[in-house]
């Protein structure tokens, strides 16, 4: 199971970094076409937004699960470390529950944009507005996995007994 979460983390860190190569160039054509010839194009704008808002929310759970996020640290450094061991359970149940309960109106969120479009695009293209809001309920799921999965790891580690 450790080999497909590996795996499905690589995948997201490849679809990030080249999502964030696309909005880098989207980005400087919009400078570029601002500045330079004093015409700015308003599509590469709205599309490096929403690529932003995507590769955030992909990200998300790969930061998460190889613990790269930013932490408070000063309790959980203070505690002995059997007391530390129930903090990093109780925590990943918060992270869990959290990501259930984004997960859920993420969905809602996307149901109720489903009518609406994106404009802005250029003539003739219609992209409904949860398209793009679709990244809430994804990386939500995402992040619930990779919970799960060190929960599952946490408590067996305790039930065991080790460190």
């Amino acid at each position: 199971m450790t080999k497909a979460f590996n795996l499905l983390s690589r995948i997201l860190s490849w679809i990030c970094f080249g999502l964030m190569i696309l909005f880098t160039i989207l980005v400087a054509v919009q400078v570029i076409s601002r500045y330079v010839f004093n015409s700015p194009t308003t599509w590469t704008e709205l599309v490096a937004r929403y690529l932003f808002v995507w590769t955030m929310f992909l990200y998300m759970p790969v930061v998460y699960r190889d613990k790269a996020n930013a932490a408070f640290t000063l309790l959980h450094e203070k505690v002995k470390p059997g007391i530390r061991k129930w903090f990093d359970i109780i925590a990943d149940a918060f992270v869990l529950f959290m990501s259930f309960y984004l997960l859920y109106w993420g969905l809602e969120f996307c149901m109720r944009m489903s009518s609406k479009m994106i404009t802005g695009l250029g003539i003739g293209v219609r992209i409904p507005m949860n398209v793009a809001y679709s990244a809430i309920p994804v990386g939500a799921g995402l992040l619930a996995l990779y919970a799960i999965e060190r929960l599952i790891g946490e408590i067996s580690v305790l039930i065991k007994g080790g460190k």
